[in-house]
């Protein structure tokens, strides 16, 4: 399973949305389309900041260990 596949997934078991991660990434600095964020999820495209990918699996760890702890913060 690719990153893009791995993250949707886990995205899925938290109740989170593309429109969540965008807003995440936004808050850390990161202009991030729908359509850009969709691409690189489903694999048709790479970002030009591969960083970008690290950082939204970062923030998807977050999600997962808040959730895991009963908060709901990002």
């Amino acid at each position: 399973m690719f990153f893009g596949k791995k993250i949707k997934s886990r995205m899925i078991m938290l109740g989170k949305t593309q429109t969540d991660l965008i807003a995440a990434l936004h808050d850390r600095g990161y202009a991030v389309t729908a359509s850009a964020l969709s691409q690189w999820l489903s694999g048709t495209r790479k970002p030009r900041n591969p960083a970008i990918l690290v950082e939204i699996d970062m923030i998807v760890t977050k999600w997962e260990r808040a959730n895991r702890f009963g908060s709901t913060g990002l």
